[in-house]
């Protein structure tokens, strides 16, 4: 099933945050220097004023890296991710930054991976402790994050790991579910998947669904069917309303 937002393109800026452990920004030199070993033309036209750097890119898009001198205002609520950094270590940066392109083209997914990209440049560049995306749900480690940005230039597509964030709830005493953040802005419903506590091997289950929905648009999930990590094994498509968005709806699945 598509949704609503299958065609969604949306126009405008497109943002990343940091989390860092000191007031400034990086030098403009380290951050062109970062995106040069990946790959990317940088060309930089505005440095250190104000905590405001400004490239341009080949494309001929604006990138501006703007350091803010306190704590991210919402750091607190944007932890827990399966690859978020400690809550600690999150809590006790002083400062954060916030990147902006503007004149990204191309799908959502394509902007996204240039976004993704730039901004693993700018944590790499500055060490910065965590990043997301603007449309994230929780902070990645931010080597995670650069990571994943640059295995997605080299693979040509996002990496789904800082795309879809995961997030974990307490079903039970003996269960948990993991929801994804993310999927309606590429067109596809987020998932729900329960598992017992002491399951370690779902979430790589749950990541390589997300992989396949998001790079092949044509699959398709009808509620009723069923799929499993072997031939013996028979999960059943369910659909329901979204734990956090009743007006959404989530495929569900229940792990063994």
């Amino acid at each position: 099933m598509r949704t609503s937002q299958s065609n969604d393109n949306p126009q405008g800026p497109d943002l990343a945050f940091l989390l860092t452990q000191r007031p400034g920004a990086p030098s403009s030199q380290a951050i062109v220097n970062e995106a040069q070993r990946i790959g990317i033309w940088l060309q930089p036209e505005q440095s250190g004023k104000d905590g405001i750097i400004t490239f341009r890119l080949g494309s001929g898009a604006t990138v501006i890296v703007a350091a803010m001198d306190a704590p991210h205002p919402d750091v607190q609520f944007l932890l827990g991710g399966y690859t978020a950094p400690t809550r600690d270590d999150a809590l006790a940066c002083a400062s954060h930054a916030i990147v902006t392109a503007m004149g990204l083209t191309g799908t959502v997914l394509e902007r996204d991976r240039q976004m993704a990209a730039l901004t693993g440049c700018v944590v790499r560049a500055g060490s910065a402790v965590a990043a997301m995306l603007g449309h994230g749900a929780s902070f990645h480690n931010g080597k995670v994050f650069a990571d994943f940005a640059e295995l997605g230039m080299k693979q040509g597509r996002i990496s789904i790991e800082i795309a879809i964030d995961v997030t974990f709830a307490r079903e039970s005493g003996t269960h948990v579910s993991m929801l994804t953040h993310g999927m309606p802005r590429y067109g596809r419903e987020d998932f729900l998947m329960t598992c017992r506590n002491e399951d370690r091997e779902s979430i790589y289950f749950l990541y390589d669904l997300i992989r396949w929905m998001l790079y092949e648009p044509t699959k398709e999930l009808p509620t009723g069917d069923t799929l499993g990590r072997t031939a013996a094994e028979k999960l059943r498509v369910q659909r329901q309303p979204s734990p956090i968005d009743p007006a959404r709806t989530v495929i569900r699945l229940d792990m063994p």
